[in-house]
């Protein structure tokens, strides 16, 4: 690795995508980072990064690079599963489903842009609830998003990955299922 590359992971604050601002890293995993981000009418937005921890760095501030040539056709399936994720997801419109407003390709590599919602994720819910969650409770929630999925599995895109990390539960309590993982599954094979 050169010194203009480095292993550095998030955006910083402030950085400019397309019409979002970054406001701060929402979380961190081994194939994205996910940003706050702000629109110019200070909208929220979850914004996703095609950033895989093993074979990636940046060169500068935000330009990612694939750190070993070796990676690169990897890298570059991943990228392109990536993007159609976020074009099918795009097109899925319920209540159930992450919504995807928008995707772009910049820096190097893809952004999906969601709504941010505002809950936490089942896992913490389950963690809080000492006695566990209720069974007619559990019933619901599942009920609603098989609903979601049937829409995903119309438009030929699978999950893959579905516990209780990647089920949101908006305030509300109605549940949204996050992190569908596909360039994660490509690349894990």
């Amino acid at each position: 690795m050169d010194t203009t590359q480095s292993k550095q992971r998030a955006l910083p604050v402030g950085t400019r995508l397309e019409d979002y601002t970054v406001v701060r890293s929402l979380s961190s995993g081994g194939f994205s980072e996910v940003y706050l981000a702000l629109d110019q009418y200070d909208r929220k937005y979850a914004i996703k990064e095609y950033l895989p921890l093993s074979m990636t760095g940046r060169r500068g501030k935000s330009d990612v690079t694939v750190l070993n040539e070796l990676d690169r056709e990897a890298f570059k399936l991943g990228l392109k599963c990536f993007f159609e994720e976020a074009r099918i997801l795009a097109a899925i419109q319920h209540p159930n489903i992450v919504r995807v407003s928008n995707f772009f390709r910049a820096n190097q590599t893809v952004y999906m842009v969601m709504d941010y919602t505002e809950g936490r994720p089942l896992a913490k819910e389950v963690e809080l609830s000492p006695q566990g969650i209720a069974e007619p409770r559990l019933r619901r929630l599942f009920a609603e998003l098989i609903g979601g999925l049937r829409e995903v599995h119309l438009q030929h895109l699978l999950h893959l990955d579905i516990k209780p990390a990647n089920i949101h539960l908006r305030r509300n309590g109605t549940p949204v299922l996050l992190d569908f993982g596909a360039a994660r599954q490509t690349l894990g094979r």
